[in-house]
């Protein structure tokens, strides 16, 4: 199993990023709330992968929160039902702040 962690990111929105290629998964945490983390499914999280690190390539124009809140609004990434949490912010995406 091939499971890569990133913490440290250059983000104001993203703590850590969790990529599991074999499982396909790709598990978000977010600054603002550290105690939770949001598991989505992909279909290939390898290709997934090395769209992240080339994030890092471009640090002056490109952006994690970016990139993840447009795969999830493409349909890349989908939250898996079993892991959405009910908030007090019931109906607000995780998203809005990014």
């Amino acid at each position: 199993m091939t499971v890569n962690t990133y913490t440290s990111l250059p983000s104001s929105a993203i703590d850590r990023v969790v990529i599991d290629t074999e499982a396909n998964t790709v598990e978000v945490t977010y600054k603002s709330n550290i105690e939770k983390s949001y598991k989505y499914s992909t279909e290939d999280a390898e290709y997934f992968e090395v769209k992240f690190l080339a994030e890092f390539d471009n640090i002056d124009i490109g952006s994690v929160g970016k990139l993840i809140n447009e795969s999830v609004n493409d349909g890349t990434l989908q939250l898996q039902p079993a892991l959405l949490v009910e908030t007090p912010n019931n109906g607000i995406s995780p998203w809005d702040n990014v």
